[in-house]
């Protein structure tokens, strides 16, 4: 299907042969996309603000670092699992805004090193946590999905290890 698609790209285009390497290596990229964008993690998903501007005295190259790494493992782990498109639901929060919706006092999220995704069926919950040996594997640890309704959170906290990789507040 992907072979045909190319072909008539080519003819359409008129595009020679030469050059329609590139076409190929555009299609076998489009199957790496990543899901979350650092742009959607410093997101305000309430009015799309930048947080990271917003909250300039607060942001700091290594709330940035921490959030690079926290999406990559985030990314593949979704990758692997075969979900193409999240929303976002909470990426980094300042003090003040982690206060004021009610997050815990040493949220991993004040770090750039936690996540909340959408998830208003639970399914994504339920996925996530079928799959521990994915979780150890990029590091990450699952709130209890019976705390987390409507959103699912992820983060890179340290905590002693166990097989489900899912951890109670």
């Amino acid at each position: 299907m992907l072979q045909k698609l190319i072909n008539l790209l080519r003819q359409i285009l008129k595009i020679n042969q030469k050059s329609s390497t590139s076409l190929e290596n555009m299609s076998e990229s489009a199957n790496k996309v990543m899901p979350i964008s650092i742009e959607a993690y410093f997101q305000d998903p309430k009015n799309g603000d930048d947080r990271r501007l917003k909250y300039p005295n607060d942001y700091t190259s290594e709330i940035l670092e921490n959030a690079k790494a926290l999406l990559e493992k985030v990314n593949n782990l979704l990758i692997d699992l075969g979900v193409v498109t999240v929303v976002v639901s909470s990426g980094w929060r300042p003090a003040t805004v982690n206060a004021a919706v009610g997050g815990a006092k040493k949220s991993l999220h004040m770090l750039g090193k936690a996540i909340d995704l959408r998830d208003s069926t639970g399914e994504l919950d339920k996925l996530i946590e079928s799959r521990p040996d994915l979780l150890k594997k990029y590091g990450l640890w699952l709130e209890d999905p019976s705390a987390t309704k409507g959103w699912c959170h992820l983060d890179v906290g340290n905590r002693t290890d166990r097989p489900s990789r899912v951890f109670k507040v």
